[in-house]
């Protein structure tokens, strides 16, 4: 894994500091693709026509040859705000099927674990509704 860095141009009013990693050998421009697009969906959702400062970095928290899985965590300040706003994801790969590996991969819905996450949250919801009515 080769660490990259996307940083802005020397300019006045907008200035990131993007970390990412680029991965070498067979089967891994598709994962280099996927990490690039949720970089670039990330920047998509921050308003850059205003002043702003963007940092992330990442790391590797499992590197098999099953499974890549990356967390990044930052955060970006916009001129105006109180404080910066914190920002985290994770690409996770599944290097057998070539492929992104999403929630749905690894919860089926029908699991017990998601009845109980669905019981918990409608718990709560419902204790949150109370309270404000």
């Amino acid at each position: 894994i080769e660490d990259r860095v996307y940083t802005s141009q020397k300019q006045k009013s907008k200035w990131w500091n993007i970390h990412y990693p680029k991965l070498e050998g067979e089967k891994t421009e598709s994962c280099n693709k996927i990490i690039l697009s949720h970089i670039k969906k990330l920047m998509g959702e921050i308003d850059l026509k205003q002043e702003v400062a963007i940092t992330l970095n990442y790391d590797v928290k499992t590197q098999t040859d099953k499974i890549l899985s990356v967390l990044f965590t930052g955060d970006y300040y916009a001129k105006g705000a109180l404080h910066p706003i914190n920002v985290s994801f994770s690409v996770n790969y599944d290097w057998g099927k070539n492929r992104e590996l999403l929630l749905k991969d690894v919860i089926i819905e029908s699991d017990e674990f998601m009845t109980k996450c669905k019981s918990s949250f409608s718990a709560m919801r419902e204790r949150i509704s109370r309270s404000i009515w």
